[in-house]
């Protein structure tokens, strides 16, 4: 079963790096005639959103694979605690207070 949120965050991340490749192609594009219209492509300009395009998706990408491994670790560590509570090996958890005092009460036996 796959986590929804890195799904979608993966679908984002995919869709991004198609918007910059876009954005690339349109924004590059400069309006060079002075009385004519006249377009020649910004190749630098161009990269630079490609570029961008590419690292920010792949931010986004990593970020819903870091969510899925964690989805993965919560769902493993959640079996193996309901395996050791049905071994019968369930383990307490004190406060400081109940602690202190458990501590006492073994220190004069």
């Amino acid at each position: 079963m796959e986590n929804s949120v890195a799904k979608i965050l993966r679908i984002i991340g995919i869709v991004e790096i198609i918007l910059g490749v876009i954005l690339g192609f349109i924004l590059g594009r400069v309006d060079v005639g002075s009385f004519t219209e006249r377009y020649v492509q910004v190749w630098s300009t161009t990269f630079m959103w490609w570029i961008v395009g590419f690292i920010s998706g792949m931010l986004i990408i990593g970020l819903s694979e870091v969510i899925e491994l964690l989805h993965k670790i919560n769902k493993k560590v959640g079996k193996d605690e309901v395996n050791e509570t049905n071994e019968g090996t369930v383990k307490e958890i004190y406060t400081r207070k109940e602690a202190a005092r458990l501590l006492e009460q073994n220190k004069y036996k």
